[in-house]
């Protein structure tokens, strides 16, 4: 799918550059295209890391505690419960970066200034209609509508799966770390991060899930016109997800709580 994409870009700019009346137009629509493509770069890196990196935490030195006296084995469990949190910290840590450069990278897509791929103030009438009635302005605003509503939802989706696989992924990697380093997953995280609040830390499930819900106010906001892209089929898509994404959040918020 990935690749798809890639290829798709790679077949806009071999069918012909997008017809413009002005270089400040070409410049403006090809910073557009460039954001989209350095979006998808920053996903596909954000999902190898995903499958390249567990949540479960592997390598963690062990101690034989039964050669151990009581003060020993008490040292042997604290050097291990700070190993554990090293080698957790780095993993998520890892997945932390990826996720966040994906997650902001596709939302400039979504709010790009004035509008991604959108036709400058002065190619509009007062009224809201398209100002440019020639038959090359016609063309031009044509090639920008089907662009936009193939890049636009492309784009909606993608980052709804950043949050929603990264916020598994730290569901995972914090009841991993039961109990070697904490008994419920709020202490967990309490351990792994200064900031242990569920809605600000990135370590934790609902932060994600919190940007998830955040696209709602970009797909309907006006400014952006991100939901006149989208084909009947693709609002009811969107529509579900959220619904998954509010139930998942409760779920999350209750087990991490327990």
């Amino acid at each position: 799918q990935q690749q798809n994409a890639g290829n798709d870009m790679a077949n806009d700019d071999e069918d012909g550059e997008i017809i413009g009346p002005s270089s400040d137009d070409s410049l403006a629509e090809h910073g557009a295209l460039q954001s989209y493509l350095q979006a998808e770069k920053a996903y596909e890196n954000w999902s190898q890391v995903l499958r390249n990196t567990s949540p479960h935490a592997t390598n963690v030195p062990t101690f034989q505690s039964e050669n151990l006296n009581a003060t020993e084995s008490q040292i042997a469990e604290s050097m291990e419960r700070k190993e554990m949190i090293r080698i957790k910290r780095r993993a998520g840590q890892a997945v932390v970066e990826a996720a966040t450069a994906a997650r902001e990278k596709l939302s400039q897509v979504l709010a790009y200034p004035g509008g991604f791929l959108g036709l400058a103030e002065e190619d509009k009438d007062p009224s809201g209609g398209d100002a440019m009635q020639t038959e090359e302005g016609a063309q031009r605003q044509e090639q920008l509508v089907a662009l936009r509503r193939r890049r636009l939802p492309r784009a909606v989706f993608l980052l709804q799966d950043v949050c929603d696989a990264t916020a598994d992924w730290m569901a995972r990697f914090l009841h991993d770390a039961i109990p070697s380093i904490a008994k419920t997953q709020l202490a967990v995280l309490s351990a792994l991060d200064s900031v242990d609040e569920l809605e600000t830390s990135p370590l934790s499930p609902i932060y994600w899930l919190e940007h998830a819900l955040s696209l709602t106010e970009i797909v309907a906001s006006d400014e952006y016109e991100v939901y006149k892209s989208f084909e009947v089929v693709e609002t009811k898509r969107f529509v579900a997800a959220v619904a998954e994404t509010e139930v998942k959040k409760l779920r999350y918020s209750v087990e991490i709580a327990e």
